[in-house]
């Protein structure tokens, strides 16, 4: 591993540790749950769209390439994944990778 992935890594896991949470996923087709932490960003208050009040239901998800292997590869797939984050269970929308290809992104729906 190089410097800069070294420096990458390190400070990705300095932030996810202290602002991350724990989270787990149960691949759909079988295996042993898999667990990650993870940065997530949620709305935190409800917006007005057009005169209505709209809630925000999509989030987004970041976690280190290493963690959850085989995710993304399974919504490529067409297959339907959940994660587990503070006890809450989101739906796996689309997952994308990230700058180099070293971090994750997930598109998720709160259930």
């Amino acid at each position: 591993m190089n410097l800069f992935d070294g420096v990458q890594k390190s400070m990705f896991s300095v932030v996810t540790e202290t602002f991350g949470y724990d989270a787990t996923w149960i691949p759909s087709l079988g295996g042993v749950t898999k667990k990650a932490k993870v940065l997530l960003k949620e709305s935190s208050k409800d917006s007005e769209l057009a005169g209505a009040t709209y809630t925000p239901t999509t989030y987004i998800v970041e976690w280190w390439g290493e963690e959850w292997t085989g995710l993304k590869q399974a919504i490529d797939n067409g297959s339907n994944e959940q994660v587990t984050i503070n006890s809450k269970v989101y739906d796996v929308r689309s997952v994308t990778l990230l700058y180099d290809g070293k971090n994750n992104q997930a598109v998720l729906e709160l259930q």
